[in-house]
């Protein structure tokens, strides 16, 4: 693994979009073990078809919205889940964040039941994880392999996030929705942008935006305090 990649900032503007495996153009935002984000954007209609999905994946819906042929409709602040072996059909308007794993051998897959709902996170009771943090998170989606969570800090201007780990056993991407965090080795995620946490690398940070800070997190393997 390469650990440069823990200073970076991937931000869609400084690539080109590329055909993505549902055929649609696309950006490749982050990809590194058997973790990838990628973003989709269109001002009309689109319409895709997959004939048989390859990885776990959970599509969050940032605006617009996403319809499948099945009758499932997410609009934005909600998600939809695609689990491995199942086709997807349906079109889109907006900005999709696709977050995807390729599930490990050894590990219980995806429970197709998943697939059947649209999650409205709107709806879902946050949990507090440090208590006394101001952290809050909304537990998206959790399978044997990875976990989708919203966190929304309520810290502002330079604030740390007390009591919240700086470093973790499990390997990350965080993709910013609102606000603005600043860490310690340089890295500035505003939203849009995502960056990477590998396994066990100490990555202090601070809210530095005016907004409160909301971001999407994915970890694999699932953390104790999503299961």
């Amino acid at each position: 693994m390469d650990l440069s990649i823990t200073g970076r900032v991937f931000d869609p503007r400084n690539l080109k979009p590329e055909r993505l495996p549902s055929g649609l153009d696309g950006w490749l935002l982050v990809e590194f073990d058997n973790l990838a984000l990628n973003i989709l954007e269109s001002k009309t209609k689109l319409d895709f078809s997959v004939p048989k999905c390859a990885v776990e994946e959970v599509i969050y819906v940032v605006k617009g919205y996403l319809e499948y042929s099945d009758g499932r409709i997410a609009r934005a602040g909600e998600a939809l889940v695609n689990v491995p072996g199942t086709p997807q059909q349906g079109s889109y308007v907006g900005k999709l964040a696709s977050f995807r794993v390729r599930p490990e051998t050894h590990l219980p897959k995806a429970d197709p039941d998943l697939a059947k709902r649209v999650i409205k996170v709107n709806d879902i009771v946050p949990i507090q994880p440090v208590p006394g943090s101001r952290s809050y998170l909304k537990v998206i989606v959790v399978t044997g392999n990875f976990y989708l969570g919203l966190n929304e800090r309520e810290t502002t201007g330079g604030v740390r996030a007390k009591g919240v780990p700086t470093s973790h056993p499990e390997k990350e991407i965080v993709y910013q929705l609102q606000g603005q965090q600043t860490y310690d080795n340089g890295r500035v995620l505003n939203p849009g942008r995502a960056i990477v946490n590998l396994s066990n690398f100490d990555h202090p940070n601070a809210h530095t935006g005016e907004e409160y800070s909301h971001f999407l997190e994915m970890k694999a393997p699932p953390p104790p305090y999503a299961l």
